[in-house]
Formats: C-alpha cells, structure tokens, sequence
C-alpha cells in the first residue's frame, strides 16, 4: 500500500523525544512517510534516526533552517516534491495514536473538497496518564 499521509517531524537537539515521535509515526495502522527534519546543533539526533535509516518510508534530512517555524515550514517543501497527497506536522515531543493516519485519510476521501484535518488534542504524561 503507497502511504497516502506523510508525517512531517521538525526537531531541534531532543533526540529521545523524537525517537519516540517517529515510532508512533511509524507504527500507524496504515503506511505513512516520515520526514525528520533536523535543526540542530549536535549530531545526536542524526545518530537517534540511524535506527530507522532501514524503514521504506522513513527518511532524515538535515534542515538549513535557522529558526523554529522556519524548520516547520522546510519540512513541508520535501513533503510536497515527493508528491505527499496530506501532510501533516508532528512535533518531535508529541505522540500520534495508532489510528491517527486512518482517521485522516478516511475523512478526506469521506469530504473531498475539505482542505484541513483537525483532530482531538489529549494532553497525557510520560506515563501516558492525561
């Protein structure tokens, strides 16, 4: 199955934030493309995302990005070249239920015309306790 959403994943030195973002990216209950796109200062989250280097639909770019919103809005343009059909944005300290990437594709092909997915946000603890 060709991933239909590809998850857009900015991140500036959090490496151990971000390798959890992308599992949760990547472990949707359809295919999804992920992009990491790196800001930062250090190498340790280049490092973090060798683990994923292997994933068919994972990729890591370095970003020349100077500032937050800059990186945000940079990701999207590689999106965009490689013909994403939905894109999203996640950040790299958050999380997606497994069922997120569904639910997106489902109401677009549900709503045609619609141009924006808007979801239900649950604030949780590392535990995962809201």
């Amino acid at each position: 199955m060709t991933p239909r959403l590809t998850i857009g994943i900015p991140t500036f030195n959090r490496p151990e934030r971000c390798q959890r973002a992308i599992q949760s990216a990547l472990g949707q209950s359809v295919p999804c493309n992920v992009l990491v796109a790196d800001d930062g200062t250090n190498d340790e989250t280049e490092y973090t995302c060798r683990e994923f280097s292997e994933h068919p639909n994972f990729r890591y770019l370095r970003s020349p990005a100077k500032t937050l919103w800059q990186n945000w809005r940079w990701v999207a343009c590689p999106a965009i070249a490689r013909g994403a059909e939905f894109f999203t944005w996640l950040q790299d300290d958050d999380l997606l239920s497994v069922r997120f990437a569904r639910r997106v594709v489902r109401s677009f092909d549900k709503y045609p015309k619609a141009t924006v997915y808007c979801s239900r946000l649950a604030p949780a603890y590392d535990n995962m306790l809201g």
